[in-house]
């Protein structure tokens, strides 16, 4: 049965191995090969080499079985931390949820507040212009200084000021 080609991709570990003259410099050059990142390519070019005796073959394979070993306990703790970070994930998932829905209902509850305040604004102006209106009709304007604020005072006076109404001032309602 003839031998497999190694093709293209072998062709420089085939270049590299073949400069070594005696099976104790290919041994040199697989070891430093081993450490590179093409494992198959030096893999075919030492079983392939004309100095690879028995001995170094099953050393050779001893190496990759060992490194099989490696490359599957890598994988396993991979998968590992894989497993990890996507339950980390669901958690993180589930709190950004948690958050937005928080967000949400908030939004909405300052929406609700700001018409229950739009309502009353609306209210109060109506107020507003209904007292302004009666003020206005009125002759006379008699206010009790101790029952209203500073401001409804001064409002009261500027009202009567600029509409030329009279305005009384009494401190406290008389009994009689």
């Amino acid at each position: 049965m003839p031998a497999p080609q190694p093709g293209r991709r072998c062709a420089t570990a085939l270049c590299e191995a073949a400069k070594a003259k005696t099976g104790e410099a290919l041994a040199g050059w697989w070891r430093q090969a081993c450490a590179g990142a093409d494992l198959a390519g030096a893999l075919w070019a030492t079983i392939s080499h004309a100095r690879c005796n028995t001995a170094m073959e099953a050393r050779v394979l001893s190496d990759v079985h060992m490194l099989q070993h490696q490359v599957g306990m890598a994988c396993r703790a991979d998968l590992h931390e894989f497993n990890a970070l996507v339950n980390e994930n669901a958690v993180f998932a589930r709190e950004l949820a948690a958050a937005q829905l928080r967000g949400t209902r908030r939004v909405e509850q300052f929406t609700r507040r700001g018409e229950v305040q739009q309502g009353q604004i609306v209210q109060l102006r109506a107020e507003l212009i209904a007292r302004d209106t009666a003020l206005a009709a009125a002759d006379l304007v008699i206010c009790q200084t101790g029952c209203i604020s500073q401001d409804a005072y001064w409002r009261v006076k500027d009202h009567c000021k600029r509409t030329g109404k009279r305005c009384v001032f009494v401190e406290s309602p008389s009994t009689a």
